[in-house]
């Protein structure tokens, strides 16, 4: 099986900065809408000549429509900002094509009904972004693993089961607007916070 290349993702996403718990500074809360395609593709075994194949699909696109939910973890030295964000998603399958020589063409476009449209899972990255208020330009790397399969696993045997999860990686860039004005604490002052949470407040 070989990765599939597709250029076409594009998201919105809000991004709230706040503390976690009330206490730990540099959290955020990202939420967002998101297309894009995710699926396979088999190539030519060179020895045999055979390439294989699933429910006789060779090559698959599926296009789709996600809402990620996030939280990040932050760490600012102006003008960078360095970024993790760890989540879940939940989407739906909204086209297909594909193709095959064996597969019938009714199924080209169509999904069968066997088959998983809702999507959800797991969807994480790594990032940093360069701070030029009230603009920012991020730059990420994501990973996102579907928790739901492609098919229902019993669909073709009760006793012998299939699953194909998709997992996909994908690099990003972004233009980002600060909607209210950016406000942050001295390396002092958060100090000072820290050692008043831990030791109470002077009197």
């Amino acid at each position: 099986m070989a990765s599939v290349f597709s250029p076409n993702y594009l998201s919105i996403t809000y991004t709230k900065h706040s503390k976690m718990f009330g206490t730990i500074p540099n959290f955020a809360l990202v939420l967002g809408l998101a297309t894009g395609t995710e699926g396979f593709s088999f190539t030519e075994n060179p020895e045999t000549g055979y390439t294989d194949n699933y429910d006789d699909v060779q090559q698959c696109s599926i296009r789709v429509f996600e809402i990620p939910a996030m939280m990040q973890l932050h760490a600012d030295a102006d003008p960078f900002k360095f970024m993790a964000n760890i989540g879940v998603y939940g989407g739906w399958r909204q086209s297909v094509s594909r193709s095959g020589p064996q597969l019938a063409t009714e199924w080209t476009t169509s999904f069968r009904d066997y088959e998983n449209r809702l999507d959800y899972g797991f969807q994480g990255g790594l990032g940093f972004a360069l701070m030029f208020s009230p603009v920012e330009l991020h730059f990420n790397c994501n990973v996102r693993w579907s928790w739901s399969s492609l098919n229902e696993p019993d669909y073709s045997s009760k006793y012998y089961y299939k699953y194909a999860y998709p997992l996909d990686i994908f690099a990003t860039v972004g233009l980002h607007f600060q909607i209210t004005k950016r406000r942050g604490k001295t390396r002092a002052e958060l100090k000072k916070e820290a050692y008043e949470i831990v030791y109470g407040k002077e009197n």
